[in-house]
């Protein structure tokens, strides 16, 4: 456990669990976050997310599942981890708006 509010280390149930978008004020994107990290974080924007997210997305999966396996990771860990985190990105690239 890392301690400070920021979820725990290889637990990917608890990453499963993790929010990531709490709400957006304006120009201003609020996370599920407590960590010791509060007011960098708090400076975050939507276009901060999307550019951020549009990155993201243009990693394979192969290349998650290389990154994840190179950790020691399981395959079925892997997948999990994955899916989570093309949920968080499809979550901030919905902030761009309608294509």
């Amino acid at each position: 456990m890392r301690g400070f509010g920021q979820g725990s280390r290889n637990d990917v149930a608890g990453f499963e669990e993790q929010g990531f978008i709490k709400e957006v004020d304006g120009q201003r994107v609020r996370f599920h976050y407590n960590g010791i990290h509060q007011k960098i974080v708090d400076t975050i924007t939507v276009a901060d997310v999307v550019w951020t997210c549009r990155l993201m997305a243009r990693i394979s999966d192969a290349q998650w599942h290389d990154a994840f396996r190179a950790a020691g990771f399981a395959p079925g860990e892997q997948q999990r981890y994955v899916e989570k985190l093309k949920s968080k990105i499809r979550d901030g690239l919905a902030l761009a708006g309608p294509a």
